[in-house]
């Protein structure tokens, strides 16, 4: 049976995995989505997520899933830079992994909702460290809600449509 010729070239592509291909095909999708059904009028402004994670694979991913459901996204992978791009961008949402290489996103969180300029911004924390004690944690430090990894990103997308549209309480995962 002959394999097609896509399918030659992304097995026989020295140095470039799969899953990258994969990931190309869906920003070239999503551009040729956005560039179809562009409004003739002024550009209608998408609400703004600031995602916070260490793990560029999961970034690109929940950054592809919520682009494709109509959001912005803008991506930090420390903690430092997620407070600049808060501070600077004033995202309609957060959403935050617990684990960040320069500090940790409690410490993130807590710079938040302390500083009056960001205060009003919703959070989503987003982690791996499952613990007995994190919704507690999530609610005592303002959160809007919490999610455990793996998190689909159909989860993750509906959460911050959620939280955006107002609903503010913490989903049980």
């Amino acid at each position: 049976m002959k394999s097609s010729r896509a399918q030659r070239r992304c097995t026989d592509s020295p140095g470039i995995p799969l899953r990258s291909l994969r990931l190309g095909l869906l920003r070239h999708i999503l551009w040729r989505f956005r560039r179809q059904r562009a409004p003739v009028g002024p550009p209608l402004r998408s609400p703004l997520v600031l995602l916070v994670d260490d793990e560029p694979d999961q970034v690109e991913m929940y950054q592809l899933a919520l682009e494709l459901s109509g959001f912005d996204v803008v991506a930090a992978y420390a903690g430092a830079q997620a407070l600049e791009h808060a501070r600077a961008r004033m995202p309609a949402v957060i959403v935050l992994d617990v684990r960040l290489p320069d500090m940790s996103g409690w410490d993130v969180c807590a710079a938040l909702t302390s500083d009056p300029r960001t205060q009003h911004i919703p959070i989503i924390i987003l982690t791996a460290a499952a613990s007995s004690t994190l919704p507690q944690q999530a609610k005592a430090a303002g959160c809007a809600a919490y999610l455990l990894k793996p998190c689909s990103p159909d989860l993750l997308t509906r959460t911050v449509q959620e939280v955006i549209g107002g609903h503010r309480q913490a989903p049980e995962v």
